[in-house]
């Protein structure tokens, strides 16, 4: 998925918030190209095949979250077996790795 460890991640997350919270035409930029938002926050190209797509809070919303992927109403035989194993995260993660991005960014 990425080059990019997480703590490169938290880190672009982190320069990004900063200058958009005080610079208008950059908070424009976030939204109309997050790639180059955030090499010119962060000073590094976002990873070829990394999609990045940042959004504007709105007005009057104190929190605006990102909903999961969709799991479908079943759960597949692997899913199963890492939920009767304990192998599973309560987010639904797929992965130990994308439970740990996942995961840590809830934490944020």
């Amino acid at each position: 998925m990425s080059d990019w460890t997480q703590v490169e991640i938290n880190e672009a997350i982190e320069a990004v918030g900063k200058k958009a919270s005080s610079d208008k035409d950059f908070r424009k930029l976030c939204t109309e190209d997050p790639n180059k938002a955030i090499k010119e926050a962060y000073g590094k190209d976002v990873p070829e095949g990394f999609k990045v797509k940042l959004i504007e809070n709105e007005s009057g919303i104190d929190e605006t979250f990102v909903l999961p992927d969709f799991m479908g109403e079943e759960l597949s035989d692997d899913e199963l077996d890492k939920v009767a194993g304990g192998k599973g995260c309560r987010n639904q993660c797929d992965s130990q790795a994308s439970c740990s991005q996942f995961c840590a960014n809830k934490q944020r």
